[in-house]
C-alpha cells in the first residue's frame, strides 16, 4: 500500500539560505512564498524525488522570517517555525557557516529539542575559498557529529551525505524501500519526464478540506462507525486515518486526517499548514474530495485545496456539506449554489459537486459512486488514430495561430495519448512556444468534449517537432510526410 511521502520542514534565520537549499532540492528556482490570495500560496511546498535510500519526500521552505521593528525575535521565530515543526517527519535546522554560531541559532535549537522532532544542522555556505569554516562551533547546539552537515547550496557540495543523514533520521533502509519511481516507464512531454503510474484496483480516495467541515463525520458514516479522529490539541493529530471499503464493485482505501484549530483561533500561518496536511494527501490519492461547509460557502483555504488539485491533475469531488442546515432551499436551490461554488473554485469547474449531510447520512454513499465513475472516465484511453482524427477537426474549427514572427502559421503534424490516470496527450507540432494559452485552452476543452471527458482533469502539451515522425495530421486536414 502506497504511504503518504513523510514532510520535511527548512527552518532558520533569515538569510541562511534556506530558500536556495529548496530550490536545489528540487531542481528548479521556485517562487517560495506569495502573499497574493489564491493558489500560489501553496509554493512553499514541493515534491522531492531522489534516488535510493532517501526516495521521495515533501519539502516545506519556511521561508526567511524579518522581524519587524519592535518585535521580540524569540516570539517572531517560534510563530514561524512552530507549525513546521508540528508537522514535519524530519526538521532540516539550517546555520551559516560564514557566519558561524548565532545566539538565535541556540534559541531555535533549544525550542527543536524541546518539540521532540528529530532534526539535523545543515551548516550552509561552506564554500571552497570561503575561508575556514569553525563547524566545531556548532556542535553547542546539542548535536552528534552525525547531525552536523556541511553543505554549499549555491555550489551543490555535500547533498551526498545531506542525502544519506536524512533517510537515517527518517528511518530509511535500502531494503524497506518501495520500487524507485525511476523504475517504472517514463514518458517524456514537453520536455518533461513522466511515469507511468501501475494499474492498481485500490482506489485512494483522500478525504480534504478545512478544519470543522464534517471531514470526519463523512468518514464515520462511510463507514457506520465512530472513530477517534479528531483531537482538539493542536500538534497531537498529525497521522492520516485510513479504512477499506468496498462498494460500486470497487475497493476504496479513504483518506482522513484530522483537522487543526479555526483560523479565528489561530494565527493565519497556523492555518496555511493546515495546506500541508492536504498536500500530503492529494500527492498520492487517486481522486480528492474537498469537503466544504454548506452555511460557510468555499474560502479562500478551499481555493488553495483547489488549486493544488488542478496543478497535480488530480480529480476532484466536490463535496458541500451540512446541506440540511440550509432552510431557504427556495433561494438557495442547488443548481444556483453549485454555480456560485464553481464560480469561486474556476479552477476546477469541470468537478462532480455532491450535496449532502454526513450527520444524517444523507447521500453519503454517492460519494463512493461518483469516485468509481470518476475512476472509470480518468482510465480511459484513446487509441492514437482517434487523437489524430479528433484533432483534425479540432484544427478544422479553429485555424491555427501565426507564429510569432507572422512567417506563417503554426504547423500540427501529429498527437497521442501518452498516460491514463490522469489522460495525458502530446501534440507535436511546429513553435510550440508561440501557442498562446487560449488556444491551448480551447485544444484541450475540444479533446474534453470530444472523448467525453467531462468530470476529471487533462494534461495537454505541446511539443515543437520540425517535421513529423510519422505520416501526420496537419493544419487544414492536409497530410505532411517526413
Amino acid at each position: 500500500m502506497a504511504k503518504t511521502p513523510p514532510l520535511v520542514a527548512i527552518v532558520g534565520r533569515p538569510n541562511v539560505g534556506k530558500s536556495r537549499l529548496f530550490n536545489r532540492f528540487l531542481g528548479e528556482r521556485r517562487s517560495i512564498v506569495d502573499d497574493t490570495p489564491g493558489v500560489t500560496r501553496d509554493r512553499i511546498i514541493g515534491r522531492v524525488e531522489t534516488s535510493l535510500p532517501l526516495g521521495r519526500f515533501l519539502l516545506c521552505d519556511t521561508g526567511g522570517f524579518e522581524p519587524h521593528q519592535g518585535d521580540n525575535i524569540k516570539q517572531s521565530l517560534v510563530r514561524q517555525a512552530t507549525f513546521a515543526i508540528d508537522e514535519a517527519r524530519l526538521v532540516l535546522f539550517v546555520v551559516d557557516g560564514r557566519e558561524g554560531l548565532h545566539p538565535v541559532d541556540e534559541e531555535l535549537a533549544r525550542m527543536l529539542r524541546k518539540s521532540g522532532r528529530p532534526f539535523l544542522v545543515v551548516v550552509n555556505k561552506c564554500d571552497i575559498g570561503s575561508g575556514i569554516i569553525d563547524l566545531a562551533s556548532f556542535r553547542r547546539l546539542g548535536v552528534d557529529a552525525g547531525r552536523l552537515l556541511a553543505i554549499s547550496a549555491e555550489h551543490n557540495l555535500g547533498f551526498d551525505e545531506l542525502e544519506c543523514a536524512m533517510a537515517a533520521a527518517l528511518g530509511r533502509k535500502l531494503a524497506d524501500q518501495p520500487e524507485s519511481p525511476s523504475a517504472a516507464p517514463i514518458l517524456y512531454a514537453d520536455d518533461m519526464a513522466v511515469p507511468v503510474k501501475p494499474a492498481i484496483d485500490l482506489i485512494r480516495l483522500a478525504i480534504v478540506g478545512r478544519p470543522n467541515v464534517g471531514k470526519s463525520s463523512l468518514l464515520n458514516a462511510l463507514l457506520g462507525e465512530e472513530r477517534s479522529i479528531v483531537d482538539p490539541r493542536p500538534g497531537t493529530t498529525r497521522d492520516v486515518v485510513d479504512a477499506t471499503i468496498n462498494a460500486f464493485g470497487k475497493s476504496f482505501q479513504v483518506l482522513d486526517t484530522a483537522g487543526i484549530r479555526r483560523k479565528s483561533r489561530v494565527s493565519d500561518r497556523f492555518e496555511t499548514y493546515s495546506i500541508v496536511r492536504s498536500l500530503g494527501q492529494i500527492e498520492d490519492c487517486d481522486i480528492a474530495a474537498l469537503v466544504i461547509d454548506a452555511a460557510e460557502g468555499p474560502t479562500e483555504g478551499d481555493v488553495r485545496v483547489a488549486g493544488l488539485a488542478f496543478e497535480r491533475r488530480i480529480p476532484l469531488i466536490i463535496v458541500v456539506n451540512k446541506w440540511d442546515l440550509i432552510t431557504n432551499k427556495e433561494t438557495s436551490t442547488q443548481e444556483k449554489y453549485k454555480q456560485k461554488v464553481l464560480d469561486s473554485l474556476r479552477y476546477v469547474a469541470y468537478a462532480p459537486v455532491l450535496f449532502c449531510s454526513a450527520a444524517h447520512n444523507f447521500r453519503v454513499s454517492r460519494l463512493l459512486q461518483i469516485a468509481s465513475q470518476l475512476r472509470d472516465e480518468s482510465n480511459t484511453r484513446v487509441s492514437t488514430s482517434q487523437v489524430n482524427q479528433a484533432l483534425e477537426q479540432i484544427l478544422q474549427k479553429h485555424t491555427p495561430p501565426l507564429t510569432k514572427s507572422r512567417s506563417g502559421r503554426i504547423k500540427f503534424y501529429y498527437a497521442t495519448q501518452v498516460e491514463v490516470s490522469p489522460p495525458r496527450f502530446v501534440i507535436f507540432c511546429s513553435h510550440a512556444e508561440d501557442i498562446h494559452f487560449s488556444y491551448k485552452r480551447f485544444v484541450e476543452n475540444e479533446l474534453r468534449s470530444h472523448f467525453g471527458f467531462k468530470h476529471i482533469p487533462l494534461a495537454v502539451h505541446f511539443r515543437t517537432r520540425e517535421r513529423a515522425p510519422r505520416e501526420s495530421t496537419t493544419n487544414q486536414g492536409h497530410r505532411s510526410h517526413p
